[in-house]
């Protein structure tokens, strides 16, 4: 596994968006920046869209584990063997949705 990919799987607390571009990269998603503050990663239909942090491009928590549960739920990065996917409609767009907030 790229060292990349096991970075951001271990959800460290100072992940950049030049390591999260890098990390995506790695496992085929293209990145775009979209209106505003916007980040996209895309992958086929999977597609990831976060706000940039700023001014710090340090990627806040609630981002990164977003990020990582849906590499997990769409299986492009190993899970646990308890590993549960979260599918509905609130969790699935949780980095969108939570742009206004704090």
């Amino acid at each position: 596994m790229d060292k990349y990919i096991k970075r951001l799987l271990s959800k460290p607390k100072d992940l950049t968006v030049g390591d999260l571009r890098k990390a995506l990269g790695g496992l085929g998603f293209e990145f775009s920046e979209c209106a505003g503050s916007r980040l996209q990663f895309a992958k086929g239909n999977i597609k990831i869209k976060i706000h940039r942090p700023h001014p710090n491009p340090v990627i806040k928590r609630h981002q990164l584990q977003f990020i990582v549960r849906e590499l997990k739920n769409n299986h492009l990065v190993p899970v646990e063997k308890d590993y549960q996917p979260i599918r509905d409609g609130r969790h699935r767009c949780s980095v969108d949705q939570d742009l206004g907030k704090g």
